[in-house]
């Protein structure tokens, strides 16, 4: 970039790019490119004036001198500019401020003007629409008139098709009676055959008992036969005692040798052996026997306490669980209808949006109990299963909670489906019981109208009776013509009459009430039981243990039984063989004295009593036999008892299935009654309505023909009818009242001028938006550049200052000196300090304010030439630099400055001195001398 500047003030740009071509030629585009890399170039000559010299001079402060430099370097020029620009992008975003208040006024205003013109451009239509409102409010009245006539005519259409609906109702009833009837008749017959079954099981079940009390007759019959046998061989062997004494002396008595004596006392010795086989035989027989029947008796003890043991505590388990289950229940009612019911309320409140209507339930929470003593009667009436259920309002809702219950393992409840209700069924008197009989609505209060009416619907219970004495309740339910079937009583019980036949059914419930559920009482019975319980299985325990330690010791004892009977073999051998031995020492002896008769008299009663031992062995085995014969009935008894209580427990079932079929057989009746009445007035209101529209098509004749006579416009030309003739009337009113105001208010002002009024307020107010949001947009960019310009003026300034430290030593340097120009930023302060002849070893710093004039103004000099290297101005002047100088110094000075400014070749350096000059000053100095002034 090259300027020209002439004498007359006038200059010239010229912008060149690389090759020395000119690009440009004037000022804006200088201006752009120096804009563009935030250079500053307003003033092109740097001047040292006198008066700032003598000032610096002077004062000599290290402020003094930060400012010399922030001054002589235009620092401190750009930074006021900094300041100058900040100061009026405040002032600027204050303006837009307030304007920003004065737009709410101005966006009033338009609002305003478009109010008015819309008012004004609204008036002119109004008569108009008055009158087209006025000919669609004659046409309207006709049209509801005929509308009226539309819906009379679906209603009739109506009304026939629900007389229709009702016979086909009727019918659908009729038919469901019959085969309502048909199933009671095949469930009594069922019942009757099922009545059978019971009496043939009862029979069989009897003759088991009579078999079993024969077959334990036979066992006692056996036992005593066997005791018989034990007595008559004792007897036989008292017998065979004697004879053989009795023969043994007349041996004696008939043998008067040595060797006759010795054939008696052979004889003898083998009675007694023969005598002591048989006893070791029975003693033998009697061990085995005894210690099996003791052992078998002690296991089958120890089994009855064992299964006694394992049912305690079963008890004990399901008594925990209980207790468990009442502290539940205390913290959490739902629990009580159902372990699951939590979980199950849970899954409702996570699906509530996807049912059409929430369920409701468990119903038992819906029921309040007034007297808690007819809880179980109340149970019993409702149903315990029901209390559990849930209503819902429609099938595509049971669906579904059903499936999400099986999708959580839960097991479906009962599931009552009816249309929701707001109110509770008006009952008919007839299905109520007598006031003077207490029934179980009368104490029974449903909190919920859909509840109540699902509890109608499914129960019945609102004809439930309730006595207290089963007597008192069978003579009215029994009695003759009674149209009350059914009651409950105190304990749960239940009296009913089906068919003519008298019916009694007692309390099956189990568990605690759930309508009663006191959970202090409950638990307290629960830790009583659990006590018993525990206690029972303490004693039972310790049974078992005792059983067990008996059936070990008689196990113990039959294998020293078993040592014992090895034993008596071998004295059984013994004794057999010394008898062998006598029998052939008899042989070899001569006959003796002949007592045959006596002696087979004798062996007689030995074979008699052998066959007895055998009697009794039989004996034994007949007891075994019959033992396990008797244990057979006794369990086919239990058999027996088991098919009993199975076969009673369907006849119940089927008590019940009568007792709801003929509930069913009634309410169907109840509905077939209010059938009939809903058909008479179905037929009356459908005479009432033909009655009516006979009447309004002769009214709509008459309006058509009024309207056609006056100046209506043709229904054609009116168009769509959809409002109504009050809300048309009321229409008309209020804008004919609207059209009488805006006269009186508006005046002469046409809408056309309040239209360009508006406009022009609208455009202003947009040119005005506009223009705040540019001088937004600009303060905006303003901040950045004023936080990037400050930013890069602080790097400009710490690389100026060390610039001129290191110049201002290189200065000094050439006169032999040292030195440095110490900058503080934070504390805005210049401290130089010089050192006269480096070389000199006694040297030391010093401030320039204790330097001689000379050398102070050398100085200044080389402070300034530090300067001015960081201000690279095309033009430098100095005035009157070298006033104070002595002649050493001043040419020092001079060859300095020469030597700077010959560096600098492409800027201009005027020096003025009041001294002269001498020597060769060289071709690039041009010195002018002024004129001396004339004295």
């Amino acid at each position: 970039v090259e300027r020209v500047i002439r004498v007359g003030g006038s200059g010239t740009w010229k912008v060149m790019d690389h090759r020395g071509k000119e690009v440009a030629r004037t000022k804006s585009e200088v201006t752009q490119i120096t804009e563009h890399f935030n250079l500053q170039v307003d003033n092109p000559c740097a001047i040292l004036m006198q008066d700032t010299s003598r000032q610096y001079l002077s004062e000599s402060t290290a402020q003094a001198k930060y400012k010399f430099f922030m001054v002589g370097t235009k620092l401190q020029k750009i930074e006021d500019d900094y300041f100058f620009v900040n100061d009026q992008n405040e002032i600027i975003k204050k303006m837009i401020a307030k304007k920003e208040k004065h737009l709410t006024i101005m966006k009033e205003a338009v609002e305003k003007a478009k109010e008015e013109h819309d008012r004004l451009a609204h008036l002119r239509d109004l008569e108009t629409q008055v009158n087209v409102l006025k000919d669609t409010l004659a046409w309207t009245l006709v049209k509801e008139q005929e509308d009226k006539l539309a819906s009379l005519v679906e209603a009739e259409d109506l009304y026939e098709e629900k007389v229709k609906k009702v016979n086909e109702r009727a019918k659908k009833i009729e038919k469901g009676q019959a085969s309502l009837q048909g199933e009671i008749e095949h469930a009594e017959r069922k019942a009757a055959a099922l009545g059978e079954e019971i009496s043939a099981a009862t029979r069989a079940k009897a003759d088991l008992d009579r078999a079993a009390g024969l077959v334990k007759r036979k066992v006692h019959d056996i036992r005593n036969a066997r005791k018989g046998h034990l007595a008559d061989q004792e007897d036989y062997e008292r017998r065979r005692n004697r004879i053989l004494k009795e023969v043994t002396k007349l041996k004696n008595a008939s043998t008067q040798s040595g060797a006759a004596a010795e054939e008696q006392r052979l004889l003898a010795e083998r009675a007694e052996l023969d005598k002591a086989v048989a006893a070791f035989r029975i003693e033998q027989k009697e061990i085995d026997r005894a210690a099996d029947a003791k052992l078998n008796a002690a296991k089958a003890d120890a089994a009855d306490v064992r299964e006694q043991v394992n049912a305690v505590r079963s008890r004990v388990t399901k008594c925990k669980r209980t207790i468990e289950q009442i502290k539940n229940q205390t913290t959490n009612k739902m629990l009580v209808f159902g372990h699951r019911t939590p979980q199950i309320h849970e899954l409702i409140k996570e699906n509530i949006n996807r049912f059409s209507t929430p369920p409701v339930g468990p119903i038992g929470m819906y029921l309040n109990l007034k007297a808690p003593e007819w809880a179980l009667a109340v149970e019993e009436a409702v149903g315990r299963k029901i209390m559990t259920g849930y209503v819902l309002a429609t099938h595509n809702d049971e669906r579904l909670f059903k499936d999400l219950l099986r999708r959580r393992n839960i097991t479906v409840p009962l599931l009552v489906v009816t249309k929701k209700a707001t109110q509770r069924y008006h009952l008919d008197e007839r299905s109520l019981p007598p006031p003077h009989h207490l029934s179980v609505l009368q104490v029974l209060d449903v909190n919920d109208p859909w509840v109540f009416n699902a509890l109608v619907d499914q129960t019945g219970f609102h004809g439930k009776l309730l006595f207290k004495d089963r007597a008192a309740a069978e003579s009215v339910i029994y009695a003759r013509g009674s149209r009350l079937t059914s009651a409950h009583l105190l304990d749960g019980s239940r009296v009913f009459s089906t068919n003519g036949s008298k019916n009694f059914v007692p309390c099956r419930a189990n568990g605690p009430s759930m309508l009663n559920f006191d959970s202090a009482r409950s638990l307290a019975g629960g830790v009583r039981e659990l006590e018993q319980a525990t206690e029972e299985q303490r004693q039972l325990e310790e049974q078992a243990q005792a059983a067990s330690d008996l059936v070990r010791k008689f196990e113990r004892e039959l294998k020293s039984i078993g040592a014992s009977r090895k034993a008596l073999s071998r004295q059984e051998s013994e004794v057999e063989r010394k008898r062998a031995r006598i029998e052939n020492q008899l042989a070899n002896r001569e006959e003796p004295p002949d007592i045959s008769e006596m002696e087979a008299n004798a062996a007689e009663l030995a074979e008699k009593i052998a066959e007895l031992s055998t009697e009794v062995e039989k004996r034994d085995e007949e007891i075994e036999v019959a033992k396990k014969e008797l244990e057979e009935k006794i369990a086919a008894q239990a058999a027996q008892s088991e098919v009993l209580e199975r076969l009673e427990e369907q006849s119940d079932h089927i008590e019940g299935e009568l007792t709801k079929l003929g509930e069913k057989s009634a309410k169907l009746a109840l509905i077939l009654q209010n059938s009939n009445a809903k058909l008479n007035k179905v037929n009356e209101d459908l005479r009432k309505l033909r009655e009516s529209k006979a009447a309004l098509e002769e009214e709509i004749e008459v309006s058509i023909t009024n309207i056609e006579k006056s100046n209506v416009c043709p229904r054609e030309a009116v168009g769509d009818l959809n409002r109504s003739a009050e809300k048309l009337d009321k229409l008309i009113s209020k804008l004919e009242a609207k059209l009488k105001a805006s006269r009186a208010v508006e005046g002469n002002k046409t809408v056309d001028e309040a239209l360009r009024e508006a406009l022009r307020l609208k455009q202003r107010h947009k040119d005005t938006v506009k223009a705040l949001v540019d001088m937004k947009h600009f303060t905006e960019r303003t901040d950045d550049l004023l936080r990037q310009r400050a930013a890069d003026w602080r790097k400009n300034r710490k690389m100026t200052a060390n610039s001129i430290h290191m110049l201002f030593m290189s200065f000094l340097s050439r006169k032999g000196h040292t030195g440095s120009a110490d900058f503080d930023h934070k504390a805005q302060t210049l401290n130089l300090s010089v050192q006269l002849e480096k070389l000199s070893t006694k040297a030391v710093h010093q401030s320039t304010n204790s330097l001689s004039g000379g050398e102070r103004s050398y100085t200044t000099v080389s402070l300034l030439m530090a300067i001015w290297n960081s201000m690279m101005t095309p033009f430098t002047a100095m005035d009157e630099f070298d006033v104070f100088m002595d002649q050493v110094t001043r040419k020092k000075s001079v060859d300095t400055l020469l030597e700077f400014a010959r560096h600098y070749d492409q800027q201009q350096f005027i020096f003025i001195t009041p001294q002269s000059l001498t020597g060769e000053m060289g071709p690039d100095v041009k010195v002018t001398r002024m004129y001396p002034p004339e004295r």
